[in-house]
This record gives structure tokens, C-alpha cells and sequence, in this order.
């Protein structure tokens, strides 16, 4: 039997409709999807710049440790070893620092005495959020007889 009132109070199943309610709850599952991509997506970025300046960072103290190295190459016989910082020629980039230790200790002489200098060498990034070290060892030249 077919409905006799066929006003806008009846609906049929047949019709096709979103109830206010169903919308909402739709824009609100959406809304929520957007926020938490957006919000891994910042979090992916940030943790990738840290990444970035740490790199950068082990990058700068290596580079440090190799012109260190080149800086006591040249020195030979007794003043192989030095208290004071080696005075190495080197530019990090914009806002990294590097740097050795403001006092050096040398190794007593003697055969009983391994004679070898340890410098760490610390690069820091800017705003100083990360730090990275490399530890540069440093011996008297080999005299040519003995090589």
C-alpha cells in the first residue's frame, strides 16, 4: 500500500540525502585527517634539519681534525707537541663554530712515556643544539731511518 499524504514530511527510502549530522561528522574526520598529516609533516621537517645540522656538524669537526693535522705535520724534532692550541687555519660554515681544547698536556720524555698527544675537537651548530667531537691523535714526526 502506497503512503496517501505525499508531503514533505515523508521521505522514501529511495531519496537521496545528507542529514546535516552526517556532514558535520564528515568535515570533522577530514578536519582531524588534515591536522595530523600536517602535524607528522612538521615533525618529519624538523627532525630532518637537526639531522641536517648535525651532519654538518660531524662534517665540520672532521674537517677541523684533518687541517689540525696538516698544522702539526709541519712541526718537527722537539717541537712536535704544544700546551697552547695549535693555531689551525680553518673557516667553518655561518654559524658553526669548531674548536680544541684551551690547554694541551704533552707526554713526559722517556721511553717508558708513549709519546703521543690527544686533542678532541668539538664542532658545535648554531644555537648550540647539537655537538660533535673527533678525538685527533697526535705523534712526533718518524725520523727518516727509522720509517
Amino acid at each position: 500500500m502506497l503512503p496517501t499524504n505525499s508531503g514533505p514530511a515523508l521521505r522514501c527510502r529511495g531519496d537521496a540525502g545528507v542529514s546535516l549530522v552526517e556532514l558535520m561528522v564528515t568535515i570533522i574526520i577530514l578536519g582531524l585527517a588534515a591536522t595530523v598529516l600536517v602535524g607528522g609533516m612538521g615533525t618529519a621537517i624538523l627532525a630532518s634539519d637537526g639531522h641536517r645540522k648535525a651532519a654538518t656538524a660531524d662534517t665540520v669537526a672532521r674537517d677541523y681534525g684533518e687541517a689540525l693535522k696538516l698544522f702539526v705535520a709541519q712541526r718537527t724534532g722537539v717541537n712536535w707537541c704544544s700546551t697552547t692550541p695549535y693555531a689551525v687555519t680553518f673557516t667553518p660554515p655561518a654559524g658553526y663554530s669548531a674548536s680544541q681544547p684551551a690547554t694541551l698536556t704533552c707526554p713526559g720524555t722517556g721511553t717508558s712515556t708513549p709519546q703521543y698527544q690527544s686533542i678532541t675537537v668539538t664542532a658545535t651548530t648554531p644555537g648550540g643544539r647539537d655537538v660533535q667531537t673527533v678525538t685527533i691523535v697526535v705523534r712526533p714526526a718518524c725520523p727518516k731511518a727509522a720509517c
